[in-house]
């Protein structure tokens, strides 16, 4: 991940929006946390942010799931010094056989 991150200028961040999954990855020292911190300290400016698993039954394709998920990203990465209006866009991925559906609310 670091060499790549090292010579990208656009990242795509997927998160699960599963509700025990997103929990352990956001927490201090989650996965998702370090991915994000280590993408800006190598000079990703552009950000992609994927919620995934929409579908799984615990969400069950829930706005509001999605909404929480964003009102706990965007401040963190904001504070992270990234300009959110400007680049970066959050978007929620559902799978539904055969077809992915990809939408922005």
């Amino acid at each position: 991940m670091i060499s790549g991150a090292a010579q990208a200028d656009i990242g795509v961040l997927v998160i699960s929006a599963h509700k025990g999954e997103f929990k352990t990855g956001y927490e201090r020292d989650g996965q998702t946390r370090e991915h994000v911190e280590l993408a800006q300290t190598l000079g990703v400016s552009t950000l992609f942010v994927v919620v995934n698993k929409m579908e799984d039954p615990t969400v069950n394709s829930s706005k509001e799931r999605y909404d929480e998920i964003e009102s706990k990203m965007v401040p963190f990465l904001r504070s992270l010094g990234y300009n959110v209006k400007k680049l970066i866009a959050i978007l929620h991925l559902e799978f539904f056989f055969p077809f992915f559906v990809l939408e922005k609310w």
